[in-house]
């Protein structure tokens, strides 16, 4: 690949890996674009291999996104659940998460930060209001909602580093002729 085409795509895949603290499917859209420099590689690659990445390499990379996601998706569930949360709880954790998110973004304008701060205040928030509803003591809400938040930020940390992990392999495979 041309180092100029690895560059942008370097970059552009890091940024990806960035917007996956934000909640957002950035693992999932570093893969998108890979795919699309796979598909067109006879554009800028002249000889007989025009090959980038390898569709070999790709699935490889796709199946680790999906261990990433269901990492996040478990481990959320399973913190929650091992403090005793409700459905209710769990439901509310999931909303509190991504309004969190959205209302980080506007009160902390600093990027990544106010959203990854905002996803947590809001998981813990949405928790605790959901256990509260369904428990008759409020102070047995705290501890679902404080695993459920702690469960969260191991899952986007985890989803993080397997997303960091596949960036360096991609952009690795794309540098080397």
């Amino acid at each position: 690949m041309s180092f100029l085409v690895a560059a942008i795509f370097g970059l552009l895949a890091l940024f990806c890996v960035g917007l996956v603290l934000l909640g957002v499917p950035g693992t999932w859209a570093m893969l998108l674009g890979a795919v699309g420099i796979e598909l067109f590689d006879g554009a800028w690659l002249a000889g007989a291999d025009p090959t980038t990445f390898g569709w070999g390499l790709l699935a490889l990379a796709a199946a680790f996104a999906a261990f990433g996601e269901g990492v996040d998706l478990v481990s959320g569930v399973l913190g929650a659940r091992k403090a005793g949360a409700s459905r209710a709880g769990i439901a509310a954790g999931f909303a509190g998460t991504v309004l969190g998110a959205l209302a980080g973004t506007w009160w902390i304008p600093i990027p990544l930060v106010g959203s990854l701060i905002g996803a947590l205040a809001g998981t813990f928030l949405g928790a605790l209001g959901g256990e509260a509803l369904v428990r008759s003591e409020p102070r047995d809400a705290v501890k679902p909602a404080v695993f459920a938040t702690v469960g969260r930020l191991a899952g986007t940390a985890v989803k993080a580093g397997i997303g960091g992990a596949i960036w360096l392999v991609l952009v690795g495979a794309a540098l080397v002729p």
